[in-house]
């Protein structure tokens, strides 16, 4: 007879305690806005979107006032773009 298993994989969110910076830039056509923080021992920069209003962005990347575009490491060993139209 089949049996049914049923996997549970629990996986917070992590806070990051980001700073909103004041320069601003385009990018792939929208108007972004820096914000740095430290996390999981790296500095990272990450150009967000506020006007699109989205807690999200890549890997674990998150909590910031809109969708993040464009994010890096400070020693460029991480990096990550937005991809769409």
């Amino acid at each position: 007879f089949p049996v049914t298993i049923e996997v549970v994989i629990e996986n917070s969110i992590d806070k990051i305690d980001w700073k909103i910076q004041d320069s601003t830039k385009e990018l792939k056509g929208l108007n972004c806005v820096l914000a740095e923080a430290k996390f999981k021992g790296r500095i990272y920069n990450a150009w967000l979107c506020p006007e699109i209003p989205v807690n999200a962005g890549p890997w674990k990347l998150n909590g910031l006032p809109g969708l993040i575009i464009e994010a890096y490491d400070l020693s460029n060993s991480v990096f990550f773009s937005f991809f769409g139209n």
